[in-house]
């Protein structure tokens, strides 16, 4: 440590007091005064200045470093083996079928339907007053899909694609209120229900649809067998006609050489094959509506059947108070009061506060959940159908769970049961066998719930910046997933998240294991770029589908956090919309479709399309030969036990399996706590005093 020492020790007497030196320039001075000669304020900010160099200069030295890093790591192979579409060029939206047999495409004029592995042309409707915009298809029977599409003009029409034929069903904006339009349809997964989002200029709210798929599959293959009766009446009376104009020619003569040449085909025209039947101008029924899903307010008040609190507390007893919102206490007019005293007292804060600030557009998140381990009591069902639905609306930090079995007397459906959030619900999403919820919210905040049990399997927080938009559970192939007993539902659970400030990650959570999250997206050195696409691969589910808004695909294993491949258009196009690509997978993960535009390039040739549709044939990567040949169909649903006293009678199994270790476990804590107590000293033990006779 120096030691400073006043100057001019060694003269014995000072010239002067004009030579002596002051306390402030020479004794207990910081060291950095004895170069620095700026006064006092500027001595403050030439500090700072240099502090905020040497971090800007630390923080450089580590993004280099990092960019070294990346440098030096071997680069993924990059394929531009696109192979040009020219008849779908302006495609608008693509969607594969659930079997990944069928490509369904949106166009400007209407809607196609191609062969997913060799691109020929199955079917197709046309329409010239709007584009598709949005195609969703789900698989009703054999090769039968059921096609929702929604145009520019917020139309929702409803098709049916069968036996090489697009057959219109219904225009749901016929049957709606004047100035409504249409902002997304869900459906369920085996096409038993729809839920429509509707909004007009007053209101938002949610049409739940009832779809008669068994009546549609009876009404095609009635319309199957009257077009091969027709078919086959029209072959025979071809035949007829021929035959008498035959018999017409040999009376002029030619008897004996018609005779012989007919006498030599092995068959005639009657028995040649038919060709394939397409059923034209087909009938089917309309879907009912089923439910109408109105938001939820924020806080739940009372009903107006109670009529005052006393009534309200008579009613505490049956414990229907708590989340069903019938019988709460809270009144609208208390609600009213309060926010009126609270603008009173903050008035002077509140006028600060923007005027014109715009609300986000109300949307709704919903989810068809089949019978299972998620089931409440008295929604029992023995039919692998959709039993209930969860909605979460915009800004609500409520998930509200509806009854689909049970009859309902007003067409505006209650919730049944309310699951409450501790911020406002941006992405949900369920297990196949929908006995698992995902929950993420506006906070970055991922919950996933067994709502069986009642317990979190993991709470984890993805994201300082962003909000959680997207959900999805991987299957358990690619990980190693025991199972246990009773449920055939392993203890493992895998959940790919993303967030709008570019995080990517996986969670890894399980019972009675801590939560793992693993970022995907490598060590960030700038702001980082937002994934506008993010898909797992259906044979594949390790591999994930991969769109940066900068136009980058590629294709990554996020079980082993590496980048595969990428893959490029032509030169001279670009992928259309970054921020909203249209790219489909199809062929169950062995092609991928997109839509390229072009580009201004000087070199493109003039006579260059302005946009083409392009594929992939993935199956031709040689980085995905190995997933390729251990490629697996989507992990069947778990054990669902869809009624109550199966569920009770799962519990009471699950607790006598475990009842042997449980007497084993208490016996080991007994030996230790007398071991304890043994060890105690003397003075420590408690004597007990002996009884007399």
């Amino acid at each position: 440590m120096p030691v400073y020492v006043r100057k001019n020790l060694m003269s014995i007497t000072p010239d002067s007091l004009s030579n002596l030196s002051s306390d402030e320039d020479d004794y207990i001075k910081d060291p950095d005064q004895l170069i620095d000669k700026l006064p006092q304020p500027f001595r403050l900010v030439d500090k700072i200045f240099n502090r905020l160099f040497d971090i800007a200069w630390e923080i450089c030295a580590i993004r280099e470093a990092i960019r070294e890093e990346e440098r030096s790591k071997i680069r993924p192979p990059l394929y531009d083996c696109a192979v040009k579409l020219d008849d779908y060029g302006k495609a608008l939206s693509l969607c594969e079928s659930t079997d990944g047999r069928y490509l369904l495409i949106g166009l400007p004029n209407g809607l196609a339907v191609i062969n997913a592995a060799n691109q020929l042309p199955v079917a197709s409707w046309e329409q010239s007053d709007s584009g598709f915009e949005t195609v969703k298809a789900c698989l009703i029977g054999v090769q039968v899909y059921f096609v929702a599409t929604i145009d520019s003009n917020s139309v929702l029409r409803l098709f049916c694609c069968a036996y090489e034929g697009i057959h219109l069903i219904k225009v749901v904006n016929e049957d709606l209120p004047e100035g409504s339009k249409v902002v997304d349809v869900q459906l369920s997964h085996e096409g038993d229900y729809i839920a429509v989002t509707i909004e007009n200029e007053a209101d938002t709210w949610l049409d739940v649809f009832k779809l008669p798929c068994d009546t549609w599959l009876r009404e095609l293959e009635n319309a199957q067998a009257n077009a091969i009766k027709e078919q086959k009446a029209a072959a025979e009376s071809a035949v007829d006609k021929q035959e008498a104009g035959d018999d017409v020619a040999n009376e002029d003569g030619t008897t004996g050489s018609v005779t012989k040449a007919v006498s030599s085909q092995p068959t005639t025209p009657r028995e040649s094959p038919m060709p394939p039947v397409t059923i034209h101008d087909v009938q089917l029924s309309k879907p009912l509506l089923h439910m109408k899903i109105k938001p939820t307010p924020s806080v739940v008040t009372a009903s107006t059947s109670v009529g005052n609190q006393l009534a309200s507390f008579k009613t505490t007893d049956d414990g229907n108070i708590i989340g069903l919102g019938n019988r709460h206490i809270i009144q609208e007019q208390h609600l009213e009061m309060r926010r009126n005293v609270f603008k009173q007292f903050h008035e002077e804060q509140l006028r600060y506060l923007p005027k014109d600030v715009d609300k986000p557009k109300l949307r709704a998140q919903c989810l068809f959940l089949n019978p299972s381990l998620i089931l409440p009591a008295g929604l029992e069902t023995t039919a692998d159908i959709p039993n209930s639905i969860a909605v979460a609306w915009t800004g609500s930090t409520n998930i509200c769970h509806y009854n689909l079995i049970k009859p309902v007397k007003d067409i505006e459906g209650k919730p049944e049961v309310i699951w409450p959030c501790s911020s406002p619900v941006t992405a949900l999403a369920t297990s196949p066998c929908t006995s698992l919820l995902a929950i993420g919210q506006n906070d970055g905040t991922v919950t996933v719930w067994n709502k069986q049990q009642g317990i979190p399997l993991g709470v984890s927080h993805t994201s300082r910046h962003g909000e959680v938009n997207y959900l999805r559970f991987i299957t358990a192939a690619p990980f190693e997933r025991p199972v246990t007993q009773p449920y055939l539902q392993s203890p493992k659970v895998v959940v790919l998240v993303g967030s709008t400030d570019g995080q990517f990650c996986l969670i890894k959570c399980g019972y009675g294991e801590p939560v793992r999250v693993q970022h995907l997206d490598g060590p960030v050195i700038e702001e980082p770029e937002k994934f506008t696409v993010i898909e797992p691969l259906s044979t594949m589910p390790q591999v994930v589908l991969l769109v940066r808004e900068m136009s980058e695909i590629s294709l990554m294993d996020v079980s082993k956090k590496h980048v595969l491949c990428l893959a490029a258009l032509p030169p001279g196009y670009q992928l259309s919309s970054p921020m909203k690509p249209i790219i489909s997978q199809a062929g169950n993960a062995q092609m991928l479709y997109l839509r390229g535009d072009k580009t201004d390039d000087e070199n493109q040739p003039n006579d260059a399309e302005e946009s083409a549709l392009f594929v992939f044939q993935l199956r031709s990567f040689p980085c995905l030969d190995g997933y390729l040949q251990k490629a697996s169909q989507e992990h069947g649903p778990y054990v669902a036990h869809v009624t109550v006293q199966k569920r009770f009678d799962a519990l009471l199994a699950d607790r006598l399996i475990q009842q042997n270790s449980r007497q084993q476990r208490m016996q080991q804590r007994w030996s230790m706590l007398r071991g304890e107590i043994d060890n105690l000293p003397s003075r420590y033990r408690v004597s007990t005093p002996a009884i007399k006779a």
